[in-house]
């Protein structure tokens, strides 16, 4: 399934609607200004043109650790559990009667069994070092029979491992060298691991490979350069990733045949539990 210009500038748009809700005036000139990283243009997207496409409509919705201004959109209609390991994400989110925050940890989720509709977790199993397979059971344990998880997370023609020399987000793995953990790039064994996963029955898979090599590195390198004007920094962001919103993905496939360092992958699994 294609996300196509239409698709963003629909995404966009609904997302400058709930800008209001937002609880601080700097975290509303942001999404203003730089509503969506690159690789969130085709993930978040994806989905809302999914559940559109199929007329699905979910009474829970459980958030595991995604961007936040997805679980704005979604509470339009539905009832969110926004969760993350990092209490601090709770400062991005105002609690209504459909969108409430929790602090949760995805490796050991507090919530009972087959309590949710729908389970999505964006771009977050990645920095999850070893036990990435253990969250993907937690979130079919607590997602319903029969409903939907969606998962998107990057890959590479080989498995790779990122490591920093410091923390960028809380609860990070630190080896014993003091080498934080940052993310994996998984491979096609790591994809076939994670299909393979009891209770899960695959519905939708596409991949969207970068254009050429080493686009994504090289956008992050372009992200990571700051001002000592945090609102100029804001929009050289913003330009980035528009940019990159158009040049940084190709069209999707299903296959390794035209792999490259990095491409985003999208899952939409129904759990089915004998």
């Amino acid at each position: 399934m294609n996300v196509s210009f239409y698709d963003k500038i629909k995404t966009v748009l609904l997302i400058y609607k709930i800008v209001y809700r937002l609880p601080r005036l700097k975290t509303m000139i942001n999404i203003i200004v730089n509503p969506l990283d690159s690789t969130r243009y085709y993930e978040i997207p994806y989905l809302l043109k999914y559940i559109n496409k199929n007329n699905l409509k979910f009474n829970s919705i459980l958030d595991i650790s995604s961007p936040f201004i997805l679980s704005y959109i979604l509470s339009k209609k539905s009832k969110v559990i926004k969760t993350d390991i990092n209490e601090w994400e709770k400062h991005y989110i105002c609690d209504n009667e459909n969108l409430k925050f929790q602090k949760e940890d995805a490796l050991k989720l507090s919530f009972e069994d087959s309590s949710f509709d729908f389970v999505y977790s964006i771009s977050v199993i990645e920095h999850i070092y070893l036990r990435y397979i253990q969250a993907i059971e937690e979130m079919i344990r607590v997602c319903k029979n029969w409903w939907y998880i969606y998962l998107t997370f990057p890959v590479s023609t080989n498995k790779k491992e990122e490591w920093l020399e410091n923390s960028l987000y809380s609860d990070q793995f630190i080896s014993k060298s003091n080498k934080v953990f940052f993310q994996y790039r998984f491979d096609e064994i790591e994809l076939e691991k994670i299909e393979k996963i009891n209770w899960l029955q695959l519905i939708k898979k596409d991949i969207f490979w970068e254009r050429k090599n080493w686009d994504f590195d090289y956008l992050v390198r372009l992200l990571k350069k700051t001002s000592t004007n945090i609102y100029l920094t804001i929009l050289k962001d913003a330009l980035v990733n528009l940019y990159y919103w158009f040049f940084l993905l190709k069209k999707p496939t299903n296959d390794f045949m035209d792999s490259k360092d990095f491409w985003n992958i999208h899952y939409i699994f129904k759990v089915y539990k004998s």
